[in-house]
């Protein structure tokens, strides 16, 4: 004969599993995530001119100019979507270095006399980016738009070889500087809030465009460190503000896997004061812009 106490006790047990897996179950049917991985293949790099003073009546003393090429940005991110119309999103991604690219440094006369113009032989980048976001959202039809507040950070590090002499002046002469030899090296470093709106469409039944527009408002840190000629490593501080717009084209393979290309481009403009040194005793006004463009592919699964 079984024993009545035992099936009492249990009775508590399964009502509770059950009540449990209900309420899981109820909660995921209220949640839709999508997760994936994309990759990014941009150009670009960052300009800047630095002035005697701290203003532009002060005159520039030099200009640099990084153009990158073929920088590759392995990425992940998510996206998760409430049946409220609340969703959380988010991106994390890391460069793989390239070595495409060059760098020109002028240095203007009367600090530098006559002109220089100088170029590098070989420029390696790398940029580093994340940001996490949170908006409400609305859809109608085949329409979904929403607006987002978030924050994001963004790195990029340039290190540029060689130096040979574009114009009159001796700095970079012929065999002076190694094809190899490390002469500037470039940190900066973007944080800040962003607000935006995205938007996704379905054209039908397997194709959709979706698109995101930001305005971005970082804080900018700033290192240059030029190892060649005795400036040594100069700090910088400021802020700026920029724009980060995508916009893609999906084509659904299953009800839960999509694979899609798209075309990404950001860009920041700041004020940077300079941070006092020993060969650069008084702080002076750089100012600095910033633009990286190119196409990406990704895929996606959500459930």
């Amino acid at each position: 004969m079984k024993n009545p106490m035992i099936r009492l006790k249990a009775t508590p047990v399964i009502a509770a599993i059950g009540m449990l897996s209900f309420a899981s179950t109820a909660f995921a049917s209220d949640f839709t995530t999508e997760i994936g991985a994309r990759y990014w293949h941009s150009s670009g790099g960052p300009e800047y001119t630095l002035y005697g003073g701290m203003s532009p009546d002060d005159g520039a003393v030099s200009a640099l100019q990084y153009k990158s090429k073929n920088v590759a940005s392995p990425e992940v991110f998510f996206r998760v979507d409430h049946i409220s119309g609340v969703f959380v999103k988010g991106i994390l991604a890391g460069a793989v270095t390239s070595k495409s690219g060059v760098e020109y440094d002028e240095d203007f006369e009367p600090e530098t006399d006559p002109y220089s113009r100088t170029e590098t032989s070989q420029l390696k980048s790398a940029i580093k980016y994340g940001s996490i976001d949170v908006g409400y959202g609305i859809s109608q039809g085949a329409l979904r738009v929403g607006g987002f507040v978030g924050y994001a950070n963004w790195n990029e590090k340039y290190r540029a070889y060689g130096c040979t002499q574009l114009a009159t002046s001796d700095i970079c002469s012929p065999g002076d500087v190694a094809d190899d030899e490390l002469g500037i090296t470039e940190t900066d470093k973007f944080t800040g809030p962003r607000v935006g709106v995205t938007a996704d469409f379905a054209v039908n039944d397997k194709l959709s465009l979706s698109g995101e527009a930001a305005y971005f408002k970082p804080d900018h840190k700033n290192t240059d460190n030029h190892h060649l000629s005795g400036l040594g490593l100069t700090p910088g501080n400021g802020s700026g503000s920029g724009s980060q717009i995508s916009i893609a084209l999906n084509y659904l393979v299953t009800p839960a896997l999509s694979i899609g290309a798209g075309y990404r481009m950001w860009s920041v403009k700041s004020d940077i004061t300079t941070g006092i040194t020993e060969q650069a005793p008084e702080s002076q006004l750089e100012t600095y812009k910033t633009k990286r463009k190119g196409m990406f592919l990704q895929a996606s699964y959500r459930f």
